[in-house]
């Protein structure tokens, strides 16, 4: 970005960013727009179009970046685009593939193409390179001023004087006009051009020169495409599973997989395993049940992987030293599947020693599985993977990730329709959840407003009972003053107690009880009985 630092915005250098979906472009302008605050990306797919002219990154994708290199109204855009980005190139075999094959033999500049899902990598390396060395590049031959024609060979023509010869041609500068003018030579026709005129003629061919050499591409070294392969992330990750129902996630070791997927059993070597996964599979293989199956001498190779002693000459554990521990154990467990050395014990049926193993290590999930498949099966779910089911717990799932500070987070699933339904499930169960919170923070003020009333009109039937006490004859207008300030207490009291028995909704004079009160006020009400 420094680069384009006082250069107009026809002039930027470009970097283009590929990807094959709309989202992962969004998500990639949103990166950018972060991390340098401010409009210098721009955005062209099949739903927006925004700030391609003017822009220092595009995003675009594979089948609009191939129209605008095939394009000549584009080749001033072109012959900008300084290094491009491919990213999730594994979609060359499933969708726009002539797109991105023609990516790849048009870019006139270096690539750097990504994905972490590429199965045999080196025979696409050997394709790209056939394809780079094959694509077409265009040569321009700029030419030179000794080059030119003779009659367009920049000349001024010298004043006739004393000693000097008429005619002498003279390279432009040298000639100093008179007050004359300038004199004709023979085979010239008409006047000699003035001096100013081919100072501007001259540099008016300099520069279309340097603007030809901009706007079209100039042969360059073939480079060949190189492979880079990184087989260790940056930070492990971490396997959590969530069951619906469950109040935390789980943690699944992957060693626990083997369990679904593979028969024999056998723990591949590109398996990485985390720093706590390393601990977790070691003492399983500890395990007293485990140990009971093994041979004598398989536990001295137990006891030359506790971490004291593998890492006992180790100051400062390092990554590499982990991936190490996880090769060792990975190679144990494996020996043990394949020897078949394990007993087989009378509990355990016809299971051996890795799949009671495996099973140890994903005990907890399993329980919590178990439990999902009763609860799904008990509030009338077909079963417990069916999507409506799985639907009713994404906002469970959500809340979970923020009580752990875990989002922003993305949810993927391969079903289309599946991922609308969980997005428009999320969705009105966060509206319902912020209609109830709410409504229950307008209760609570409601019921702060109750209670500063109940006192209030507490204080006030207070005084109106003394000072109808104080009178000697009965006053039908306090009386009633009181009756209402009384209802009024007791609608409010029976609101704070949650109470909707009609039969409560008075409180009751000292001097009467309670069923007395409750009928003389509704015979008043009624107008059988004058106040």
């Amino acid at each position: 970005m420094e680069a384009n630092a006082g250069r107009a915005d026809s002039e930027y250098n470009i970097i283009v960013y590929v990807a094959p979906t709309n989202a992962l472009m969004t998500q990639i302008a949103a990166d950018i727009y972060l991390k340098y605050k401010g409009p210098i990306f721009g955005i062209w797919n099949a739903e927006v179009t925004h700030n391609v002219d003017k822009c220092q990154v595009l995003i675009t994708s594979p089948a609009i970046l191939d129209k605008i290199l095939l394009s000549p109204n584009w080749a001033s855009f072109v012959s900008r685009i300084r290094y491009a980005i491919l990213d999730e190139i594994h979609f060359l075999a499933l969708q726009d593939s002539e797109s991105w094959a023609r990516l790849f033999m048009l870019l006139p500049c270096p690539f750097v193409a990504l994905s972490a899902t590429l199965g045999n990598k080196e025979l696409l390396v050997s394709w790209l390179n056939t394809v780079r060395e094959s694509r077409p590049t265009i040569s321009i031959d700029v030419p030179q001023e000794s080059a030119l024609p003779k009659e367009e060979v920049p000349a001024v023509i010298t004043p006739s004087a004393k000693g000097a010869k008429p005619g002498k041609v003279e390279k432009p500068g040298k000639g100093v006009a008179p007050a004359g003018g300038w004199q004709k030579t023979r085979g010239d026709k008409g006047k000699a051009p003035l001096h100013g005129a081919m100072k501007e003629e001259k540099e008016r061919q300099e520069q279309s020169k340097e603007a030809s050499k901009q706007l079209l591409p100039v042969e360059e070294k073939k480079q060949p495409v190189e492979l880079i392969v990184h087989s260790e992330r940056w930070s492990p990750l971490n396997r959590l599973i969530y069951v619906p129902g469950s109040s935390s996630f789980l943690r699944f070791h992957p060693a626990y997989a083997l369990k679904i997927r593979d028969e024999s059993l056998t723990i591949s070597e590109e398996m990485e395993f985390s720093s706590r996964e390393c601990m977790d599979l070691h003492k399983a293989m500890c395990h007293e049940e485990v140990k009971a199956m093994l041979p004598t001498e398989e536990h001295e190779r137990l006891k030359s992987l506790t971490p004291d002693t593998f890492f006992a000459k180790k100051n400062v554990i390092l990554k590499s030293d982990v991936r190490h521990y996880a090769v060792a154990l990975k190679r144990v467990l494996n020996s043990w599947s394949r020897a078949q050395i394990a007993r087989v014990l009378e509990i355990l049926g016809s299971q051996n020693l890795v799949l009671f193993l495996l099973v140890l290590l994903g005990r907890q999930v399993e329980n919590e599985i178990g439990r999902m498949e009763i609860e799904a099966k008990a509030l009338g779910f077909r079963d417990s993977y069916a999507t409506d089911y799985l639907s009713s717990h994404v906002s469970d799932l959500v809340r979970l990730l923020h009580a752990e500070k875990n989002l922003p987070a993305l949810i993927f699933t391969l079903h289309r329709g599946f991922c609308e339904s969980l997005a428009t499930r999320l969705i009105a169960d966060l509206e319902t959840l912020e209609h109830k919170t709410r409504m229950e923070e307008y209760d609570e003020q409601a019921a702060r407003n109750r209670v500063a009333e109940i006192q209030q009109l507490d204080s006030q039937i207070a005084k109106l009972m003394a000072q109808i006490k104080r009178l000697k004859q009965q006053n039908p207008v306090l009386e009633q003053q009181l009756a209402e300030l009384q209802d009024r207490s007791s609608f409010l009291q029976m609101q704070e107690n949650g109470s909707s028995d009609l039969r409560f909704m008075y409180r009751s004079p000292p001097e009467k009880d309670e069923i007395s009160t409750w009928q003389l006020r509704m015979q008043q009400k009624l107008g059988f009985v004058e106040g």
